[in-house]
């Protein structure tokens, strides 16, 4: 009977990172790879964990077989998952908007669409946990099993990472289907009683194993990938290294998406002649020049009509280029693969850290910082890295949306902040506001408003153009509001440097997003997010002086769960972070970088047993844990500048898998031994097995919620690793006053 609970627990685990990693891929492509809900499925996926462990607790009280119980739970499981797929697929087309995400049905999805799945999986844990404990009568078998769900995670991780990531939803959802019928299998036939649930179990298991061998759930998956696009035939959906690539058609028009933001599309001809024309002939020779993004939507057919020698194309997915060439038109294809076209598959911060050329010019067409992965290009790091790259009279462009006839003030504090960081690296900067902002820069002071310039370039060149004309030109370089664009920038106060570990210009493009649906809730949301640290300070005040005064050890030993669980999510939110700010891509690596968080909490369980083995537990053996997490994430600020600096995308990757075991280590090492304490003031040890566990998840959905939505993008991630310092600092006080007494 022990041994059927091991496969149960490892089960578990691996229903758990594949699950919640299917779920963040399918979420990702509907919020448009927006942190802001993939913060909010994180937090709410935990919190209804942790509730449906306590809900089980009192189930367990008034249903005798827990055996039957924990079959229902694990079967439920996997075929809720796949439902919700399909559901998520369907809400997008009709709730959650194309061109911008509905705020209120896009929360409410992400908070609630995790609720089915969460609760079964708190609630399979509180069940399997509680006849585990049974059958072993030791406080360490909930640890044993803790370690065992962590190995299913690390299993489950690598499993996704580098097989199932590219294989759509449905089948992934089906091999777990398939996988906890096998498990339920185990445990249930050797038993005498369930008849009835044992022959569903075996109709289901062959049901779901001849679905891999029919057409169903790849037909399934292509018609529910149409709902995205309500109002477009989806016409090509693939999974890549990268991301969700998606081609769509309207008419004759093929429209170009990654993980469901809009790139660009065949025709897109007006914005590729205006930014690309109105920016290079701010130069007189752009020989050589740097296009980052937007290669498939027309630019390089408005750059090549200038002198250039050669032009390089940055575009990090191969995949994208090939599935839109059978697309785009054979005029765009020749431009594509032009001569003069050297396309380069790689983040252009790394190429930038490698290239040996320098550039005429660098133009980066890529869409607003709404996401960490886009924000990194408008940084002062970036910055300074295309400053490095190009020629004494070199030009950098980029761009972003503007409302000149009706300002937005988080608007206005997003192109303030950009304008802030341009002029903090470069020599000279200039802007030309319509209803997209162009931003110029350069080394050289020669960079100026000339309009007489501007136009004798334009005919010189003789290019030709539908819809820029001279007399638009002469428009641009001279109207009123670059001066008054300006003024109301150079006077912003509240608009600070946007950088790599301080991403305020993404803070100030969702709030700008948040307006387009509700002011009073996008001023009340800034308003928290600037008082969060004095009201966290406040509030872990009056809570120091309730725990001084409660002399009761259990109570300290679940605030230490709950610190440890906020340290940790936390941790792992700025890992993630730093993983998509710095290497430049996450969709593939999410579940891997998961995995070896589990990996590093599994040997601190081990570890955390190992030292309460044989031993009676007190309250001082949760100090070395909480100082070392409080030391580690003050170590960390150095360590991510370091990796930043390093010019090897490789080195990178495995410092920051290294990081993420060592913050599961040091968290996993306080779960066994707070547990452990905890449960040793209990005769009956079954009967508390969910409490700890949600506390250690309700802490760790703080963490997940607060980090991406609040102390990042305001404060930076090194205040963020600051708070964490603090916070287990503040509890060793408390855990050091209840030894003196």
């Amino acid at each position: 009977m022990e041994k059927r609970f091991v496969f149960s627990f490892l089960t578990l685990g691996i229903s758990s990172i594949v699950g919640q990693s299917l779920f963040l891929r399918e979420l990702m492509i509907s919020f448009y790879g927006n942190e802001f809900f993939v913060g909010v499925v994180l937090a709410f996926w935990l919190v209804w964990v942790g509730i449906g462990s306590l809900v089980c607790e009192i189930i367990l009280k008034k249903i005798k077989n827990h055996l039957f119980l924990l079959s229902v739970f694990q079967i439920s499981f996997s075929f809720f998952l796949f439902s919700e797929i399909f559901l998520i697929r369907y809400l997008k087309g009709q709730f959650f908007g194309l061109e911008i995400p509905n705020l209120f049905h896009s929360f409410l999805g992400a908070s609630l669409l995790p609720f089915p799945i969460c609760f079964l999986l708190g609630g399979w844990w509180t069940i399997a946990t509680k006849i585990f404990s049974e059958i072993k009568r030791e406080i360490s078998s909930i640890n044993f099993a803790y370690f065992l769900e962590c190995l299913g995670f690390i299993f489950g991780g690598v499993l996704f990472s580098f097989l199932l990531v590219r294989v759509d939803s449905f089948l992934v959802a089906n091999f777990l289907i398939l996988l906890n019928l096998l498990g339920v299998m185990l445990f249930l036939f050797s038993e005498k009683n369930f008849l009835f649930l044992k022959s569903l179990t075996l109709f289901l298991f062959l049901i779901s194993f001849f679905l891999f061998f029919s057409p169903f759930l790849r037909k399934l998956a292509k018609v529910s990938a149409g709902f995205w696009f309500s109002n477009q035939k989806l016409i090509e959906s693939q999974n890549t290294f990268y991301g969700n690539v998606e081609i769509t058609k309207i008419d004759s028009q093929y429209n170009f998406f990654e993980n469901g933001i809009y790139l660009g599309s065949e025709k897109d001809f007006e914005f590729a002649e205006k930014f690309s024309h109105l920016s290079l002939i701010l130069h007189s020779n752009p020989e050589k020049v740097l296009l980052i993004g937007g290669g498939i939507s027309g630019f390089l057919r408005e750059i090549l009509k200038h002198p250039v020698g050669m032009v390089y194309y940055l575009e990090l997915d191969p995949k994208l280029i090939e599935i839109s060439e059978k697309f785009i038109s054979q005029d765009l294809k020749n431009f594509l693969f032009n001569a003069r076209v050297k396309i380069v598959n790689e983040d252009g911060i790394y190429f930038l850290k490698n290239a040996k050329e320098n550039f005429d010019f660098i133009l980066v067409n890529l869409p607003s910082p709404s996401t960490v992965l886009i924000n990194r290009f408008y940084t002062k790091e970036f910055f300074q890295l295309a400053k490095e790259k190009l020629k004494e009279d070199g030009i950098f462009a980029i761009y972003l949306p503007y409302s000149p006839s009706s300002p937005n003030k988080n608007l206005e504090n997003l192109c303030s902040s950009v304008f802030k960081t341009l002029k903090n690296v470069f020599e000279k900067t200039i802007v030309l506001p319509e209803d997209e902002i162009f931003f110029f820069a350069s080394k050289s002071e020669k960079l100026d408003y000339n309009p007489k310039l501007f136009t004798e370039r334009f005919e010189e060149r003789k290019i030709q153009t539908n819809f820029l004309t001279k007399e638009y030109i002469n428009y641009r370089v001279t109207s009123e509001r670059i001066k008054r664009a300006i003024e109301v920038f150079e006077k912003n106060e509240i608009s600070k440097t946007n950088q790599i570990f301080f991403p305020i210009s993404y803070f100030w493009q969702i709030l700008f997003w948040l307006d387009l649906f509700s002011v009073k809730f996008s001023n009340l949301f800034k308003v928290f997010a600037f008082s969060f640290l004095p009201l966290s300070v406040s509030i872990l005040i009056f809570l120091a002086i309730y725990l001084c005064k409660n002399k009761e050890g259990r109570i300290k030993s679940l605030v230490s769960v709950g610190v440890a669980g906020f340290s940790l999510m936390a941790l792992e939110t700025i890992l993630i972070f730093a993983y998509q700010a710095i290497v430049g891509y996450l969709y593939f690596r999410i579940a891997l970088l998961i995995s070896l968080f589990m990996l590093g909490m599994s040997l601190g369980v081990y570890c955390g047993n190992k030292k309460i083995k044989d031993k009676k537990p007190e309250i001082f053996i949760l100090l070395k844990p909480h100082l070392f997490l409080s030391c580690f994430s003050l170590l960390l600020i150095p360590i991510l500048i370091f990796i930043f600096k390093i010019p090897f995308l490789g080195i990178a990757e495995i410092l920051l898998f290294s990081m993420s075991i060592v913050s599961g280590f040091l968290g996993g090492m306080i779960f066994p031994l707070a547990n452990t304490f905890y449960l040793s003031f209990e005769k009956e040890i079954s009967k508390k097995t969910g409490i700890i566990y949600s506390v250690d998840l309700i802490g760790s959905s703080i963490g997940a919620l607060i980090s991406p939505l609040v102390i990042i993008p305001v404060y930076g991630v090194f205040a963020n690793l600051i708070v964490i310092s603090f916070l287990n600092l503040w509890l060793i006080l408390i855990l050091r006053q209840k030894l003196e007494q």
